[in-house]
This record gives C-alpha cells, sequence and structure tokens, in this order.
C-alpha cells in the first residue's frame, strides 16, 4: 500500500437471548428453562405472576454459552412470565 486508506467498520455483539422450556421436564420439578446468549455476559431472570411486578430470580454470567435454571416455584402458580436481561 503506498498510500492512506480511511476504513470503515461496524462491530456489533449479538446480545440475543432466548427462554424456552425444556421438553420432556415433568410438571413437579417446576418449569425448566435454558438460556442461550454471549458467552462471558452477566444476564439477570426475572418473574412476574401478573405482568406489572417484577422479582429477580438470579443473575448468572454466562461461561458456556448456556444457562440452565429450573423454576421450583412455578408448579404452585397458575401462570408465570419470565424476562431476561443483559446486565452492563
Amino acid at each position: 500500500m503506498d498510500q492512506s486508506k480511511t476504513i470503515y467498520a461496524n462491530f456489533t455483539t449479538n446480545n440475543a437471548l432466548e427462554i424456552y422450556p425444556i421438553f420432556g421436564s415433568t410438571p413437579a420439578q417446576g418449569m425448566v428453562l435454558d438460556l442461550l446468549g454471549e458467552i462471558g455476559a452477566h444476564y439477570r431472570l426475572d418473574t412476574s405472576s401478573n405482568l406489572a411486578d417484577w422479582t429477580n430470580v438470579y443473575s448468572r454470567t454466562n461461561y458456556v454459552g448456556t444457562i440452565h435454571y429450573i423454576d421450583s416455584n412455578a408448579i404452585n402458580l397458575p401462570r408465570r412470565f419470565y424476562h431476561p436481561a443483559i446486565l452492563p
């Protein structure tokens, strides 16, 4: 290269996070969830029974790509909502 050039780059991180029940789990276990996301990212999982009031159930660093979680409190509730969040 015999002259200066300007190079433009746009770097992004895939911060997608999925929550889904694992098939084959028994109702006695509660709700079984796998959170798939970026390795090294910090995640928080909140739950609610009415979509208005949210409670943090855990915060974890994702060391392997998947965080496995069993919500044993879900067996006593008629409905349960989950909201994952990526922490700074």
